[in-house]
């Protein structure tokens, strides 16, 4: 896909966000403005974010100002307290290289209805044993950072395929990386997810899907699609959206995953200088509001995803 293609899609997919919203790019400039101007007055923070940033957080939180200023705060904070995740999440670091070595994991080049972003990852073969699947979460979140950075978007759908997946990988999945996951979800990236998919599934996942569907809260559990085979999944996506290994009309994902990697060559400053930014809790305005941004624990988890 060109640049020019490219421009234009993501001209459209910010027209139908900002219509499906009911407001205009005066209104979202007037919101940019006041967010930098209350930057301005936090010391603790370590930037003030650019504007494509600021409008990803207003847009993802339909304009709600107040909720904005949380979730970018959660944003920056987690970057010091998710040490598991953000400690190794440099693109050009060997964790993320094995994390990339391991799985594709590439943001589609279309928005789903104009709306939602969608992420594809699919393991690969020969997974190391040793491979820590924080890594990956890093590798989802640095994803992202592109991707706000690229286009307009409300939120997320997540697609996992998981065809090379085995009981041993499995048990990698441990309480505190479920933990670590529900809170990159809500602090570290900034919305909660659409929906996630899951595809390709093992016989075994199907007794997971069983066990979390008796102990989850209903509206959550209802996100979750199980696909045992693709096409029952291309019949939940329109074709242009999916790419050909997918029976979709979109580049394969090597090229698709291809164009990502060099996007993350593009954007190595940023990471590093992500890598710089620390939140100062001395210097927070009010040091008791942010409790339950920072220290979101094991309790917070089963509340938030598993309690009726």
């Amino acid at each position: 896909m060109d640049k020019n293609t490219q421009d234009d899609i993501t001209t459209k997919h910010r027209e139908a966000i900002l219509k499906y919203l009911g407001k205009s790019e005066e209104d979202l400039a007037e919101c940019v403005k006041l967010m930098k101007s209350w930057f301005k007055t936090q010391p603790h923070l370590p930037e003030v974010p650019n504007t494509k940033k600021i409008e990803f957080y207003v847009v993802n939180n339909t304009f709600n100002l107040e909720s904005a200023k949380t979730k970018i705060d959660q944003f920056y904070t987690s970057r010091s307290t998710l040490t598991a995740i953000f400690d190794n999440s440099n693109p050009k670091s060997p964790e993320q290289k094995a994390a990339i070595d391991s799985a594709q994991i590439v943001p589609l080049p279309k928005l789903y209805d104009d709306l939602y972003g969608v992420i594809l990852f699919k393991m690969r073969e020969n997974i190391p044993v040793n491979l820590d699947p924080h890594w990956w979460l890093g590798a989802l979140v640095n994803a992202h950072e592109v991707k706000i950075h690229e286009c307009l978007m409300l939120n997320y759908i997540v697609v996992y395929d998981l065809e090379h997946m085995t009981l041993g990988h499995l048990l990698k999945i441990t309480p505190m990386f479920a933990v670590n996951s529900s809170k990159i979800s809500e602090n570290g990236l900034g919305e909660r997810l659409k929906e996630v998919h899951f595809i390709n599934c093992p016989p075994f996942f199907q007794i997971i899907m069983n066990i979390l569907r008796a102990v989850m809260r209903a509206d959550f559990f209802s996100r979750l699609h199980i696909h045992h085979t693709v096409d029952s999944f291309r019949q939940r996506f329109p074709s242009e959206l999916l790419p050909k290994d997918y029976g979709g009309n979109e580049k394969c994902m090597d090229e698709l995953e291809a164009a990502w990697i060099k996007k993350y060559e593009e954007y190595q400053e940023h990471f590093d200088r992500l890598d710089t930014l620390r939140v100062d809790e001395s210097l927070r305005p009010n040091p008791d509001v942010p409790k339950d941004l920072i220290g979101l624990g094991f309790d917070h988890f089963r509340k938030m995803f598993f309690d009726s």
